[in-house]
Parts: C-alpha cells; sequence; structure tokens
C-alpha cells in the first residue's frame, strides 16, 4: 500500500491550501466581474462622446454654411453698391 504523501493525513496544510486557493479564485472572479462593469461603462462612454461629437460637427458644417451664404449676400451687396456708386466731378 503506498501512501499519498500530499493526504490530509500527512499534511495538515492541504485544507489550508485549498481554501487560500478558493479565496483568492473567488476575488479573481470578483476582479474580472468588476473590470467587465468597467469596460461596459467605458463604452457606454465612448458611444455617448461620439454621438456628442457627431452632433458638433453637424452644427459646425451648418454654421460654416450660414457663415458662407452671408459672406455670399455681403460681396453681391457690396458689388451693387460699388456699381452704383459715382463719383462727384
Amino acid at each position: 500500500m503506498t501512501t499519498n504523501p500530499f493526504s490530509q493525513m500527512h499534511n495538515p496544510f492541504v485544507s489550508l491550501w485549498t481554501e487560500s486557493v478558493e479565496k483568492n479564485l473567488k476575488q479573481w472572479n470578483e476582479a474580472m466581474d468588476q473590470l467587465a462593469k468597467m469596460e461596459s461603462e467605458s463604452v457606454e462612454r465612448m458611444t455617448t462622446a461620439v454621438d456628442e461629437a457627431a452632433k458638433l460637427a453637424k452644427a459646425s458644417l451648418k454654421a460654416s454654411l450660414q457663415m458662407q451664404n452671408e459672406w455670399r449676400r455681403v460681396a453681391v451687396e457690396a458689388a451693387r453698391s460699388a456699381s452704383s456708386f459715382r463719383p462727384a466731378v
């Protein structure tokens, strides 16, 4: 009959080792759950930021178009005004 040197009868630290490993695995699982939650929240925040950036880009394009239209109007008005200008002789 062979005896196992790692059996609890011969090694009282096996139960301590098992308990420690189980505790560490539990902590590891909790840490991974926390990481998954943080990743999910990060993706949500990034998605919101991308949406806000898109809104800002659209608003900037709209403002740019309005400014260009105004510059064209001013240029045409200035040209009309200049063409009707008669210097005093």
